[in-house]
């Protein structure tokens, strides 16, 4: 299929490499994973891996309650080792805003903060399992707390369990290898992987997964890799 421009998507010039499919998600819960491993204390951009992504979660939040007051949302971080925070339940994000925009502005990296994805996804999907939705998961490396886990048999295991699931991931200063071993976690439930290494572009990549991914996106085009797909946009 030809490669098409998208100019209307995220509005940055940037190539993404994505797994998408047509499920929407309107009022259907949404549970935000942030990694606030120490790693995400690197220096980018005049700030902090970290302070980029709370934006990119400030923004969807703003958004989504001008719009979509009553979608539930959910927040979760990654604590000191490999524990895993569950610092917001999914509720109306009406009644939960002003809780979930405190902790997402306090939160800060930990020094002995491991990455324990699986189990992070283990529990966003338990908190999932009744109504479905979907788990939107921002990291910047792969997991360091079960490392023979095998998270894509993990992410085929949440996708039969619940229904109208997915898991969107946004892969930040991702080098190639971690971007293999992460990939298939999104594309295991229908979900969008994004990788990205610049502030502004993990701020609107992170807007894409919440608002547009699982809709009906025309002007696609698919490479030979078993149905990734590549994103050119424009300003």
């Amino acid at each position: 299929m030809a490669l098409h421009k998208v100019n209307t998507l995220l509005g940055v010039c940037f190539v993404y490499f994505l797994v998408c499919s047509p499920k929407a998600y309107a009022d259907a819960s949404t549970v935000v994973i942030l990694d606030a491993s120490v790693s995400m204390a690197t220096e980018l951009d005049g700030g902090t891996r970290l302070s980029a992504a709370k934006q990119a979660v400030m923004n969807v939040l703003n958004e989504t309650v001008q719009s979509e007051p009553s979608q539930p949302f959910g927040f979760i971080s990654f604590y000191d080792g490999c524990w895993v925070d569950v610092m917001v339940k999914p509720r109306p994000l009406e009644s939960v805003l002003d809780d979930i925009r405190g902790r997402v502005s306090n939160l800060q990296t930990r020094e002995f903060g491991h990455t324990p994805i699986a189990k992070s996804l283990e529990i966003a999907g338990k908190l999932l399992e009744q109504d479905g939705g979907k788990i939107i998961l921002v990291s910047d490396g792969q997991e360091s707390c079960q490392e023979h886990r095998d998270l894509c048999e993990l992410a085929e295991h949440l996708d039969q369990i619940n229904i109208d699931f997915e898991i969107h991931l946004v892969g930040f200063a991702l080098s190639p290898d971690q971007e293999d071993a992460l990939r298939c976690i999104p594309q295991a439930t229908g979900g969008t992987f994004v990788s990205v290494n610049r502030a502004d572009d993990l701020i609107s990549a992170v807007g894409f997964v919440a608002t547009e991914a699982g809709s009906d996106v025309q002007d696609r085009c698919y490479d030979n890799r078993g149905g990734l797909l590549h994103w050119w946009c424009e300003k």
